[in-house]
This record gives C-alpha cells, structure tokens and sequence, in this order.
C-alpha cells in the first residue's frame, strides 16, 4: 500500500495539497480526477520523491525509494537517443535484452524505437515512456494523463496494459478521458480545496450511470 500522511506541498508559498492523509491499494487502480491546475502531477512528482513536501509517504510501512515509478504526461526522453536507447537508459538494461524482450514492442514498433526521439512525434514519444513504466519492476506505477496523444489502438494497447499489471501491482491514474477510465477504476480520488478525497463508495453507489454522470452530479470535480 503507498500511503500518504500529512502531506502538504507547496509552490513558491502557494498550498496546493494541505494536511492530507490517503492511500492506494498494493494492487488494483486508482483514478485520481480534479480540474487543471489542482495538483496531479505535482503529488505525483512528491510521491515519487521528485519534489519537496512535508509529511510521511510510506510503501507496506517502509521508505518507497524504488518502489514507485511514473510516466509523466510530457515524456522526459533524451532527445539524441534512440527510442531503444532511452529504454536501455532508463531500465539499465542492455539492448540485446531490450530487443529480445517481448514487452518492448507492446505499443511501438521496430521501426519507431530505432528512431531518435527528436524525430518522434509526440504520440509515439508517450508510447515510448509507457513501455519503460510497464517494464519496470516497480510496484506501484503512476500513470500522469496516459491517453493523452495516443491513437485508437494505443489506448487499447494501453487499457489491456494497466488491467493485466494491476493483478499484481498498484496502478494510479490521472486524465479526463473518462470514457477510457470508465471500467478501470477500482478506487476514485478528487483533488479539491487543497484535499485529497477518497470518493469510491459514492462512485461504487452513484456509477451505474458512468464516469460523465458522476461528474455531472458533482459539478466540483470540474471547477478550481
């Protein structure tokens, strides 16, 4: 379980997340919703140690260090490098064990991934940063607006991707795609007034009519 307590995080002395306490589970998904600017990817950076905050994060009682790793909406790869050359980077795997592995394809093909990622487009770089999350051996993987410039058959690629890792893993999801998240979701957080609220037993009470509905009962899920 990756469990915050306490956690407050702020940017230049302004309190995006105050004094809250959550947690996702050892395995299963978690989607996280909120408006633009509410604070997703800024609690994913401080979930996975890439930011300051103050509080506790914790994984099954000890220090998450190596334990959490996620793919950010704008993938961070090294421009110069090839598509294989960033997943050997940032797997430390050797690229004849990148190339033999049959995940490494799962959403890009040969020909893309022997291509610098300068010259990728931004679909195919996203598809890229997806494989390296899948191929981690993390425990909990934090996917930061996944659909987000992928194709039909990505988000397929993708959807099969997230139910068969979340069998044995803790998958956190953020995006407003909602008809993609609609039959993913185990547990459903909202980032509002700074908090952090676990809104899975009124979604597993109110859900029949999907995601859209949800929201439109909760007209605050929208709004910052």
């Amino acid at each position: 379980m990756l469990e915050a307590k306490d956690m407050t995080i702020a940017i230049s002395g302004k309190r995006l997340i105050e004094d809250a306490s959550f947690s996702f589970p050892t395995v299963g998904t978690s989607l996280i919703l909120g408006a633009n600017g509410a604070g997703k990817s800024t609690l994913f950076r401080c979930l996975a140690g890439l930011q300051r905050f103050d509080g506790q994060i914790s994984w099954n009682g000890e220090q998450p260090d190596g334990r959490v790793f996620v793919a950010f909406e704008d993938p961070p790869l090294h421009k110069n490098l090839t598509g294989y050359q960033n997943l050997c980077a940032s797997l430390d795997m050797r690229m004849r064990d990148v190339i033999s592995n049959p995940s490494t394809t799962m959403f890009s093909s040969h020909e893309v991934l022997s291509k610098r990622a300068r010259k990728l487009s931004f679909g195919q770089q996203k598809r890229v940063s997806l494989t390296t999350a899948f191929m981690t051996s993390a425990p909990c993987l934090i996917l930061d607006e996944p659909t987000v410039g992928l194709d039909y058959a990505s988000l397929k690629g993708l959807s099969r991707a997230i139910v068969e890792a979340a069998k044995s893993r803790s998958v956190v999801m953020s995006g407003h795609q909602l008809d993609f998240f609609e039959g993913l979701a185990d547990r459903v957080f909202l980032i509002k007034d700074r908090r952090v609220i676990d809104m899975t037993s009124e979604w597993n009470t109110e859900h029949r009519g999907g995601l859209d509905h949800f929201y439109a009962k909760h007209p605050s899920f929208g709004q910052n």
